[in-house]
């Protein structure tokens, strides 16, 4: 198991807060470990847990969809970001669906170190050349291309730890 309780409801309330709904609408109980309790019981309360969470969370979208719809005639979909992703098994937790049952009411967009996803459109992001990863680093980091910093042994230490990786780059750029 990849997230455990506590990490998906952060995630869940966070997600609350971005899209302009009260975390306390998914009213979120904590899972009590029983002193003894073995760790596969424990395991399955949390994912019990997380899942009536996750389906909460499906109503929470439906019902924002449909006022958005309402008010403005069109398709308001939450597009969700995982952002490198550890574990594949955590993308189902994010998928959420119409009234907790239905057809997803998002989207996703996952990044990962993983080579494969189940599911997934993956596109592969090269590493950069040291010369082009230095000026996109400079370029996100609102210099010009030709700033001092870019001959800066400490940017291309900067740039080498990210792997000369384009949205690792930016990232640190900004």
């Amino acid at each position: 198991m990849g997230l455990d309780f506590e990490q998906y409801t952060k995630s869940l309330s966070d997600i609350c807060i971005q899209i302009g709904a009260k975390p306390e609408n998914l009213k979120l109980s904590p899972v009590i470990r029983v002193p003894g309790e073995d760790d596969t019981v424990m395991n399955a309360k949390m994912k019990t847990h997380m899942t009536n969470a996750k389906a909460r969370m499906g109503k929470l979208l439906t019902s924002m969809h449909r006022k958005r719809s309402r008010s403005d005639g069109d398709h308001n979909a939450v597009l969700i970001v995982l952002d490198d992703l550890a574990n594949e098994e955590d993308i189902e937790w994010f998928q959420f669906l119409r009234d907790g049952k239905g057809e997803q009411v998002n989207d996703l967009l996952v990044t990962s170190r993983l080579s494969e996803v189940r599911e997934a459109v993956t596109i592969r992001v090269t590493p950069l050349e040291t010369r082009e990863a230095i000026k996109l680093f400079t370029t996100e980091s609102d210099l010009p291309s030709n700033h001092p910093i870019s001959k800066n042994h400490v940017t291309r230490s900067i740039v080498k730890k990210c792997m000369s990786h384009p949205l690792t780059i930016k990232f640190a750029g900004r």
